[in-house]
């Protein structure tokens, strides 16, 4: 695999189901953490228990984000919000327009909108 991405890990991996088995898989670890929260535009308050960070809404410093260099935010994840991921634009026409790729689940979203939780 020629994608090396700053700060992403990623692992062969196989997932056996009952009855088959999938090969040719990935796994990524996002490591890269980036300190790019809108501590403005956030909603944010401090835990009682831990005094760690609790996003409620989370909005990303455009500002902040441009100071990075695009080679350093392909995939990231925000400082004090590290349950969300973020993939960079690129990443996503690279994908748009491989057929290899019709069957993944993707979605663009502006630095606007608020990340969808799952």
């Amino acid at each position: 695999m020629s994608f090396d991405p700053f700060g992403i890990e990623y692992y062969p991996s196989k997932l056996k189901l009952e009855g088959r088995e999938v090969q040719n898989r990935y796994i990524l670890a996002i490591n890269n953490i980036i300190d790019v929260l809108d501590e403005e535009r956030s909603d944010i308050e401090i835990s009682p228990r831990s005094g760690e960070l609790i996003v409620h809404e989370l909005f990303i410093s455009e500002e902040k984000l441009k100071q990075i260099p695009l080679s350093n935010r392909v995939a990231f994840r925000v400082k004090g919000a590290e349950t969300a991921m973020f993939f960079c634009e690129e990443l996503f026409d690279v994908i748009d327009f491989k057929a290899e790729f019709d069957s993944l689940r993707k979605a663009k979203i502006s630095t606007d909108d608020l990340a969808p939780k799952f």
